[in-house]
């Protein structure tokens, strides 16, 4: 996915991380976290200046987002992500033959 090869390249520089990789959490464009980092997520959010109101409901089906109007020529680019709380990946060749498949929990 080139997509994702240039995100992550754009991760890189940012970040200024030593490799590629797709960080769990960005907190203004600036800081990467692992998800489970709850304290030091919460303290770089709050931390984190020019915050922005946003408005989020689901309409006729779909998710509509709202940003405040802004007068300034500021973009900003908006993220939504998914994600299975729960999957199952079935497994082809596994080191262990009783292995078929992975569960995971997210």
């Amino acid at each position: 996915m080139p997509e994702a090869t240039e995100r992550q390249r754009g991760y890189v520089a940012a970040l200024q991380l030593s490799s590629a990789f797709t960080p769990q959490v960005v907190i203004d464009g600036r800081h990467s976290f692992v998800g489970s980092d709850r304290q030091r997520i919460a303290a770089a959010i709050a931390a984190a200046p020019g915050k922005i109101l946003i408005d989020a409901v689901v309409a006729s089906g779909e998710l509509v987002i709202s940003l405040p109007a802004s007068g300034d020529s500021h973009h900003y680019d908006v993220n939504l992500v998914a994600y299975f709380p729960q999957a199952t990946t079935q497994v082809g060749r596994a080191r262990i033959p009783a292995v078929r498949s992975l569960n995971s929990i997210s």
